[in-house]
């Protein structure tokens, strides 16, 4: 996996020379300098340009104080729990198309464990509380070349930098950094009370924030506008807590007497108010009363004007459940809510927590794995092409929403609107490894299964004949026997069309040409399944469709692919058959399969056009991050969409214009169907080769005027045998402009290109 032009820092030290020497500087032109803002933010060194000049700055909200929140507030404490769980509840994964630059990611980080001491899990999981607690975390970063499994490199402004061995969770609640007036980090310090500081250059420190505003220096932590609720719920506790020590025990209030006849006063002088006070003072704790209609004894408590303090106490709690992101179903206060609606109460947590989610994906894959790419040993040239990355993906928290989604997928594979790579990357999987393919259910379960079953099922005697083909010795009269009821049932079909042709509507349905024309629907499947080939139907690449250009090495990387638009053609066509046979002809679910399957192939082409422009801008000489790639490839995305959209549209026209739409006439409308398309595929493949071609030659075209040729041809390749691409007649100065549709190709199979004209 080493690159010779690399020299490794062990071997540097053993024959005594630079580590650096021979260092590949290519990262220069594939890893972009970082460009500056031109924006200025809220920073207490405006005007300050130069780092020694600059102020040590602390973050715009105590973050200390929010630790101190989750320590004494239980709802809080219990709140951020929740959605720490639901943050980590199924874990996460490395993925990428390339395996060995996922098993590295995997090793380097392992490595990491040993030398830091820390395991990632704990890592991640730490900077997840920290992210929920204050919205921010930082990681500092210790590089060591002899504890690392990674190069020395070189950044694009020139800084020489160790691989990094080890990464260490850093409080946020102790960070304080210097920021230019356009909010550039300069360094960073931690601070810790009565220790002395330690600082940290900007590449040694990852900053992960959520919800940071323009401008401001770090992320708005989540209990900044809750803090004052919590406050006051507190106060409220606070006081009904006195009001129950108040009225813990009962007030009674004893009356004496009426209006009528008031209290009475005894010829000693006493009372018969004081003689119930003595009578009530010497009462035992478990007595009770007996009075005659002059006395009442009433309970006095908190009642009358009192305030209903659940009110007040639940529209505060539920203030805080909001800020906080949680509902109260989370909490655990489920009362009388049902399964149904305690899921609606929770989708709001879910999805922000996916949202999240997401936001931290982006900062490990940009700040950590990148740079572990950067520090190994694989070629920078395509670190960032699409096969190449590397991703950490967080699996899906919602079960329900993931099993939907695999079983759409599913759906989409069987109906061959994606191969089995793009269904397994559509549901967050790796694809599978030719090791994997051999591991699968279909190769060890499936597969003998339909053999076996070739050769016991009454299927046609081609399909027995290839069945005894695979396991034993095909003989000369079993191939007689195959070939004439092919032949047989081709002239069957051929007779069938010309009938339908004459009086459609006169023709029979029999049970006899349902059997016999299966094999129209079921030509692309293998003999094993249902009789009528010895193998699956391959699906042609560019190169195998077309002639490519030999003097084009580069382009073969392109039309090595499957040409999309011909193969989705080829794929629909089969869609089409079996939906009219089935249903007979419904024009608006023609419609729709025929209108899904161009729009697939519409995009795979794009996809596959814009890489043979950036591809023709390399041929050149010259990087494409060098050029301006928007506006060509708006161009490609408008002229593919073109013709695919009028390829599409001729399709269902002429298919609406042969069929005659009646569900008796299903058969024969199928057989329509299919004749039209066969004779509209040769545009297909036509398409395919064309909007690659011409997206190459624009992307070499855009490079020569780039680097200021003064004049650009179109020459004729060596295998084309077509003078309209003349190197005379068309050829480009300086001054003119480069119409994308004038470029080559301009007829059908032209693999002409642009050259510069003084060579």
């Amino acid at each position: 996996m080493a690159d010779s032009s690399v020299l490794s820092i062990r071997e540097a030290e053993k024959e005594g020379k630079d580590p650096l020497e021979g260092f590949k500087t290519d990262k220069r032109v594939f890893v972009p300098k970082q460009a500056t803002s031109p924006v200025k933010v809220y920073t207490s060194n405006i005007g300050r340009k130069r780092a020694p000049s600059l102020q040590w700055e602390s973050p715009e909200w105590d973050l200390a104080e929010c630790g101190r929140i989750i320590d004494t507030e239980s709802l809080v404490r219990r709140a951020f729990a929740v959605k720490e769980a639901l943050f980590t509840k199924e874990g996460y994964d490395f993925v990428g198309n390339q395996p060995q630059r996922v098993a590295y990611v995997r090793k380097r980080l392992q490595q990491m464990e040993h030398t830091g001491g820390v395991p990632f899990p704990i890592l991640v999981s730490w900077t997840i509380n920290s992210l929920v607690r204050t919205s921010n975390a930082f990681w500092a970063k210790k590089r060591d070349a002899k504890a690392s499994g990674g190069d020395l490199r070189i950044t694009p402004s020139g800084k020489k930098l160790q691989p990094v061995d080890a990464y260490f969770p850093m409080p946020a609640e102790t960070v304080r950094f210097k920021r230019d007036e356009y909010g550039r980090i300069m360094k960073y310090q931690q601070v810790v009370h009565g220790k002395e500081p330690v600082e940290f250059a900007p590449e040694d420190v990852i900053h992960f924030y959520f919800d940071k505003r323009e401008g401001f220096s770090v992320g708005c932590p989540s209990l900044a506008p809750v803090k004052d609720d919590i406050r006051a719920l507190r106060r409220i506790e606070e006081n009904i807590e006195l009001l129950v020590y108040a009225h813990l025990f009962p007030l009674y209030h004893y009356q004496v007497g009426t209006d009528s006849a008031p209290a009475m006063v005894f010829p000693d002088g006493s009372t018969e108010v004081e003689v119930v006070q003595q009578a009530v003072g010497q009462m035992p704790s478990d007595g009770c009363w007996v009075t005659p209609e002059r006395h009442s004894i009433e309970v006095v408590g908190a009642n009358g004007e009192a305030l209903d303090t659940d009110k007040i106490l639940a529209h505060f709690k539920q203030r805080i459940y909001t800020g906080l992101g949680v509902s109260s179903v989370d909490m655990g206060e489920g009362g009388t809510s049902n399964r149904s609606t305690a899921q609606t109460m929770s989708r709001n947590l879910i999805d922000r927590t996916k949202a999240e989610q997401r936001i931290l994906e982006s900062f490990l894959n940009k700040f950590m794995i990148e740079e572990l790419l950067l520090e190994s040993a694989f070629p920078d040239t395509g670190m960032f092409e699409e096969e190449n990355i590397v991703k950490i993906t967080f699996k899906e928290i919602d079960q329900e929403a993931k099993q939907a989604l695999e079983n759409h997928a599913v759906q989409m594979y069987v109906q061959h609107g994606l191969n089995h790579d793009e269904m397994r990357e559509y549901i967050g999987k790796e694809p599978w490894s030719p090791e994997d393919w051999e591991k699968s259910y279909w190769k060890q379960i499936d597969e003998p299964t339909k053999l076996m079953q070739s050769l016991d099922e009454p299927y046609s005697p081609e399909a027995k004949a290839v069945a005894r083909a695979a396991t034993t010795s095909i003989s000369e009269p079993d191939i007689k026997e195959a070939q004439g009821q092919k032949e047989k049932e081709r002239k069957e079909e051929m007779d069938l069309k010309k009938s339908a042709a004459k009086k459609p509507q006169a023709l029979p349905i029999r049970q006899g040409n349902i059997k016999k024309n299966n094999a129209s629907a079921n030509k692309n499947k293998p003999a094993n399944q249902h009789g009528t080939r010895k193998a699956a139907k391959s699906n042609k690449d560019f190169s195998d469709a077309y002639n490519v250009n030999p003097e084009i090495p580069s382009l073969n990387a392109v039309f090595s692919q499957r040409a999309p638009v011909s193969y989705v053609f080829n794929t629909l066509k089969d869609d089409v058959i079996r939906s009219i046979r089935s249903n007979g002809f419904d024009e608006d679910m023609i419609r729709t399969i025929i209108g899904s399957g161009f729009e697939h192939g519409k995009d795979l082409l794009i996809r596959h056009a814009k890489r043979a422009y950036r591809t023709g801008i390399n041929d050149t000489g010259i990087n494409y991050w060098d050029i301006r790639l928007s506006a060509t490839d708006t161009k490609i995305e408008k002229h593919v969409t073109y013709f695919v959209n009028k390829l599409r549209d001729e399709v269902i026209k002429n298919i609406k214009r042969q069929v005659v739409g009646t569900k008796e006439l299903g058969i024969e409308d199928a057989l329509s169907a299919g004749l039209v398309m066969d004779s509209l595929a040769h545009r297909s493949r036509m398409i395919d080769e064309s909007e690659v071609m011409r997206a190459y030659n624009a992307g070499r075209g855009d490079a020569y005027k780039a680097q200021g040729v003064e004049n650009i041809k179109i020459e004729r390749s060596s295998n084309s045998d077509c003078d309209i691409c003349s190197s005379s007649t068309l050829q480009w100065t300086p001054t003119d402009a480069i119409i994308y549709e004038d470029l080559p190709p301009l007829h059908p199979h032209c693999r002409c290109i642009l050259k510069r004209a003084d060579k």
